[in-house]
């Protein structure tokens, strides 16, 4: 019986020691664990660097500082001794006297009331009111007897302070570098401790996140996650990546970690915690796919500070029209907008030749095209360019044909052309050989697809030929569109690129109406209407609808013929598959509609990762960021900046070209009825330039958006309540027109026409559209310091800032007491209303002198002009 009681006695001795161990041996109590030494040992690393500085040069330049201050002290101890006296008597008798100036201040308070509540009562309260005057008096005198003893004070204490400084500093500087020693020292005693074998404190941290239904227990092996400065540590101990953008913004108390990355939030292991194992639905995300949920939060944005990769996705799902055939929220409805141009009149544009080549393989024509490649059966190409090259336009010829009577076929005609296509910067929309954009259609063999006849109507009126067309109509002289038709129509190549040569196929003997009555019938069950519109074709596709394609089951997916180890079973690895092959899972009862867009490996990706975002089980509504009305303002004008390619010629938000002016600051710089009235219908600012703002079409919707997306990037008020300013006096606006005329403005500037004989690159805008166009604080600061609004403008400075004030010029000196403020508002005052003269512009003034030190004015620095905001 012993015996048995003793072999039970071991083993649950022996099962209270596993117990121990296992309990000990927990995975996330060894990572604890770990991340303590790791600390300890970093610790440690500092604590040795700081008493190699202890011990370095930094402190032997401290001691020697202290040592040098000391003595100089030490030479001049009657100087300091004599110092402390005078500061001692100096503080007694001021602190003595402002005691006195708040006495006569109390009693004046008392005596003022007294007044005041005799007048309330009737009364004349003289009495009153000849104490409150004497106790005025009597303060004036005290506070100016206090100010010079004040005066005296600071002195004193001045005196003391010479040798007094550089000892303090010289302290300070030592004990900075011993209190990093004491502290790390006292650091490292904590850390070794909570290193130990068996430390104390392990614990598991906990988020319950009620409004998002998960509790996350990531950040218990993830320890150094919200701790700045473990970039570098291995992982799991490791910084949050992009830590003030990512982390610092979304909190873990409050979004937890599984809501970004995925993973089973409540497990301990690893391997459950990381969501792989079976039967749970949010594996982690890795790399990018984690951008996958930032939409989740931040829908409608088309920039986005950490998502690089969903958000070029997106680009991608836009500018590809992807969304023609799988509509989703948040893009436009088909009608109002297709990627592709409308399919007409191309019997007048191009030959059937062209399009066979075209249909059957859009790359083999032009490289950088977005049109897909679609897989045709046998006749069906030529059946589609007989239909596309029977849409014919007789309205298109009679133009160019009267142009071509007129001026003929000269050489000459192809540089001119050439030269006003580099002029007018077609290149920022359109590549012509190594040069340009890709925007816009190539234009490098446009001779060989374009006839003339159709270039020449298309230069001068974009939509007519296609109304929805993001082409600009230049407004270009007949002359004009004529040399630039000449010299596209010369950009041919040798007649052999993309099967161009040859004849036209007959498919097969049909006759050309059944070819072109069965053309048209492909078109619509091709898809051909999810981006071009056809004038009677409805389209005849039913194409799957893309919600909730991330939440989709592997069992929901048809994987075809291929193998496991070809396609992993995965919704990513189908989608992925998907997009670079979409014929790949065809079998015999499925066929896929889908073209091929024959897009690189890093586009692929960047899809993919947009398309993991589709899902219907993101966030509650409270714990998203919805866009405030100020960025929703950004985001459609970002849109509409990208749809029409503005910054082909302007820079936007730093980005863009320098070829038109940079539109930074264009919100406070110029009134919100101009800028709406300029971009329905552009006029030419400075019409001695070839460059031109050429005229969108834009309508109403879109310019609103575009005036509201300047007011908002500059933080201005939309719409803006008020232009008016006070009203000048008689006496300012004659102040202004003098300093107008003696800086001589008009010898840069235009005032209504453009003067004769002057060279063009020397003249400045005209200033008879000041008033109309420009707000007038944005005058008044940009007459202040135009170099500070543009960087390098010839606009000079005025009235320049030197040695701490502003210059007056001499001859300015008596025009309004020569106080600046009042000047740069006259002259301001005087654009508002300025309609020109009748006057020559005077020669250039001279170079302006910079006055020698002492020589500045007693003016007062100009106010920073105050911007209302919203």
């Amino acid at each position: 019986m012993s015996r048995a009681f003793g072999w039970i006695g071991i083993v649950l001795f022996l099962v209270t020691l596993w117990g121990f161990w296992t309990e000990y041996n927990r995975e996330w109590k060894g990572y604890q664990r770990g991340f303590r030494r790791l600390l300890a040992e970093r610790t440690q690393k500092e604590l040795q660097e700081a008493r190699d500085r202890l011990s370095g040069p930094e402190l032997e330049k401290a001691r020697a500082a202290l040592e040098q201050a000391v003595t100089i002290k030490k030479e001049n101890q009657e100087d300091y001794d004599e110092g402390v006296k005078e500061r001692k008597a100096a503080r007694h008798i001021f602190f003595k006297e402002d005691r006195k100036r708040q006495f006569i201040k109390s009693r004046l308070d008392a005596a003022l009331y007294r007044y005041e509540h005799e007048v309330k009562s009737g009364r004349a309260g003289e009495f009153e009111k000849g104490a409150v005057e004497e106790l005025k008096r009597e303060l004036s005198e005290q506070e100016e007897r206090a100010a010079g003893l004040e005066k005296i004070k600071d002195q004193a204490e001045a005196r003391v302070e010479h040798y007094d400084s550089p000892v303090d500093a010289a302290q300070a500087d030592i004990g900075r570098l011993e209190a990093d020693v004491r502290r790390l020292e006292k650091k490292l005693r904590q850390t070794q401790a909570q290193a130990l074998v068996f430390p104390r404190g392990l614990e598991i941290k906990q988020f319950n996140l009620e409004e998002l239904g998960r509790v996350d227990r990531c950040m218990t092996c993830h320890m150094g996650a919200d701790q700045p400065g473990l970039e570098d540590a291995p992982p799991p101990f490791a910084t949050h990546p992009q830590f003030k953008t990512l982390l610092a913004s979304h909190p873990p108390e409050k979004f937890g970690c599984t809501s970004c990355h995925g993973g089973q939030g409540w497990a301990t292991t690893r391997e459950a915690a990381h969501g792989r194992v079976e039967f749970w639905h949010e594996p982690l995300l890795d790399g990018k796919f984690i951008e996958t949920r930032c939409l989740q939060c931040h829908s409608g944005v088309t920039q986005l500070e950490g998502a690089p990769v969903v958000m070029k996705g997106r680009q991608l799902f836009e500018q590809y029209g992807c969304w023609g055939c799988h509509q989703i929220e948040g893009f436009k409805p088909l009608e109002e907008h297709r990627v592709g141009p409308k399919l007409v009149s191309l019997g007048s544009k191009t030959s059937q030749k062209w399009l066979e080549a075209w249909i059957r393989d859009p790359k083999t024509v032009r490289p950088k095209t977005r049109m897909p490649a679609f897989r045709f059966a046998e006749g069906e190409v030529e059946a589609i360019s007989a239909y596309l090259a029977s849409l014919r336009d007789d309205t298109i010829g009679p133009g160019y044909a009267a142009a071509e009577k007129e001026l003929g076929h000269l050489s000459q005609y192809l540089a001119e052309g050439q030269e006003l296509v580099g002029k007018l910067n077609c290149a920022g929309c359109h590549k012509v050989g190594a040069e340009g954009d890709v925007y816009a259609p190539e234009l490098t063999l446009i001779g060989d697809k374009t006839r003339p006849e159709w270039i020449y109507q298309w230069l001068k009126d974009p939509k007519k030929l296609q109304p929805h067309t993001h082409m600009p109509d230049f407004r270009l002289t007949d002359r004009e569109a004529f040399v630039i038709t000449e010299y596209l129509a010369s950009l041919k190549g040798q007649g052999v690129r993309a099967g161009l040569q040859g004849g036209v196929q007959q498919g097969g003997g049909e006759p050309q109406e059944t070819l072109i009555a069965r053309g048209k019938e492909l078109i619509a069950s091709k898809g051909c209407m999810a981006c071009h519109e056809v004038e009677g074709i409805e389209q005849k596709l039913i194409i799957p609808p893309l919600t909730g394609l991330a939440d989709k089951h592997i069992h929901e997916l048809e994987f075809g013929y291929t193998r496991p180890e070809e396609v992993p079973r995965t919704v990513y690895d189908w989608v992925r598959h998907k997009i670079n092959k979409p014929g790949v899972f065809d079998t015999e009862r499925i066929f896929a509609n889908m073209p091929t867009f024959n897009l690189d490996d890093s586009e692929v990706e960047a899809l993919l990762t947009y398309l993991m975002t589709l899902t219907e089980h993101g966030l509650p509504e409270s714990s998203r960021s919805p866009l405030t009305e100020r960025e929703r303002a950004i985001e459609l004008g970002r849109q509409i900046v990208r749809e029409h390619n503005c910054t082909a010629c302007h820079k936007i938000e730093g980005v863009g070209s320098d070829v038109a002016p940079d539109l930074a600051g264009e919100g406070k710089k110029v009134r919100q009825d101009w800028l709406f009235h300029f971009l329905k219908e552009p006029r030419t600012l400075r019409p001695w330039l070839d460059a031109r703002m050429p005229n969108f079409g834009f309508d109403d919707k879109e310019v609103t958006g575009l005036v509201a997306y300047f007011a908002a990037l500059d933080g201005e008020p939309y719409p803006y309540e008020s232009f008016e300013t006070p009203a000048p006096t008689e006496e300012g606006l004659e102040a202004g027109k003098q300093l107008f005329e003696m800086f001589k403005c008009l010898a840069c500037h235009v005032a209504g026409e453009v003067p004769e004989g002057v060279p063009t690159e020397n003249l400045a805008p005209d200033l008879t559209q000041v008033k109309h166009r420009l707000k007038p604080e944005w005058v008044k600061a940009w007459l202040e310091d135009p170099q500070k609004i543009q960087p390098g403008t010839r606009m000079p400075t005025n009235w320049p800032y030197i040695m701490g004030r502003y210059y007056v010029p001499p001859p300015a000196k008596d025009i309004l007491g020569g106080d600046v403020a009042l000047q740069i508002q006259a002259v301001r005052d005087y654009l508002m209303v300025f309609e020109g003269v009748e006057e020559e512009p005077e020669p250039l003034p001279e170079p302006a002198v910079v006055p020698a030190e002492g020589e500045a004015t007693q003016a007062e620095p100009v106010q920073e002009p105050v911007f209302e905001t919203q």
